[in-house]
């Protein structure tokens, strides 16, 4: 398995990816959106014949998750004095209620909505989850809407914070990103005077900093720590099968970019790194009536697997079609399964033609294929 990471320019990267109106961003790329890219991108490189070569390889075996967010961690005061400390990979809480160690038990009984508002979880944190395993929850490891585990509190150096409020300062610094909205004014073509005003939603991911004390010796001095987030999404590599062209097209997202509004500039990437990446925990290839599988990428099932969902989330895929050809259509909307579902057993998914009626060009796609982890049943 493969982690693609994406990461945004220096100076922070802003970004449009569509929900239901202008005025509101996705905080993640879902699988769809990303297949979309790559198709586009491998179609502007090779042209249609390296594309209609490859159409089994991303029809039938290309298996890609959603794209979440990592956060690397450097330790030093200047970029020229960092030593990278390790990443944190977060992924979509699943849909279950998983068990929790027994110090933290009362808090976690006490503190419901604090669970209910948790949208991501760290590697660790997930690891524990499908191993059926009871998971670290209390206040010093709720970083907003993000989990992490005791392992991880410790790779930021947090068990370091004895003072309430530097704790309070440093979670505020880990807010790496943020939805940003962007005032626009609508500009008549006939006489090119104002019309309205109207808001668009995006989000920003920037670079944070922040110090703890030494506690190893007496010095009490200062250690800095910079936090460096992004985006990333697995690809099952299939014993290393991945065609160099779908590669090249992956890169290519870096200077094409991902989302919408990029003629203004967002959506683009300083520099894309592909790294081994595998899950470590009991099961992690096992495949039985014992198990329960979580979904890491947007889910279209075929009709005889509707009756494998288990818990889940819904969400209408609507938007307009962006190709070489034909740029002006509205796609035909379809309901998909959202990231961080479960399946009482493991399913493919499809990839659907929603090309409008009108339209005859080609067929316009929407990718449904499932990425999913095996989870201990609960």
């Amino acid at each position: 398995m493969k982690a693609i990471k994406l990461m945004p320019p220096k100076s922070g990267g802003m970004y449009h990816f569509g929900r239901t109106s202008l005025d509101e961003s996705d905080f993640i790329v879902h699988s769809d959106t990303l297949f979309s890219a790559i198709c586009m991108n491998l179609r502007s490189l090779y042209g249609e014949s390296v594309f209609q070569k490859l159409h089994s390889y991303l029809f039938n075996e290309l298996q890609i998750s959603s794209a979440f967010h990592y956060l690397d961690i450097y330790k030093g005061p200047t970029s020229d004095k960092q030593t990278f400390v390790g990443t944190l990979y977060f992924f979509p809480k699943p849909l279950i209620t998983p068990a929790i160690v027994s110090s933290d038990k009362k808090f976690f009984e006490q503190e419901q909505k604090k669970w209910k508002k948790i949208r991501f979880v760290s590697k660790d944190v997930l690891e524990a989850i499908a191993s059926g395993d009871g998971i670290g929850f209390n206040r010093n490891l709720i970083l907003g809407e993000y989990l992490i585990s005791e392992h991880d509190y410790k790779l930021l150096a947090l068990d370091n914070v004895s003072n309430v409020q530097q704790m309070d300062t440093i979670k505020e610094r880990l807010a790496f990103v943020h939805e940003i909205m962007e005032q626009k004014v609508k500009i008549s073509r006939m006489n090119h005077t104002s019309l309205e005003t109207f808001y668009q939603g995006n989000i920003f991911f920037s670079n944070s900093q922040y110090y703890v004390y030494d506690t190893t010796n007496s010095t009490n001095k200062k250690i800095f720590f910079t936090l460096k987030p992004g985006m990333f999404f697995l690809l099952n590599d299939h014993e290393n099968k991945i065609p160099k062209e779908i590669i090249a097209a992956i890169r290519m997202i870096t200077d094409a970019g991902l989302g919408g509004k990029r003629t203004t500039g967002k959506g683009l990437f300083a520099d894309c790194q592909i790294k081994e990446f595998s899950f470590a925990f009991k099961g992690v290839e096992e495949i039985s009536d014992s198990r329960d599988f979580l979904s890491l990428s947007v889910v279209i099932p075929n009709k005889e697997e509707i009756s494998a969902l288990k818990n889940y989330t819904l969400s209408v895929k609507r938007g307009f079609v962006y190709s070489l050809k034909q740029r002006m259509l509205r796609k035909r909307s379809i309901t998909a399964i959202d990231e961080g579902s479960i399946f009482s057993t493991k399913i493919t998914g499809k990839i659907v033609n929603v090309a409008p009626k009108i339209m005859d060009e080609h067929n316009v796609f929407r990718f449904g294929r499932a990425f999913l982890l095996p989870i201990n049943r609960t």
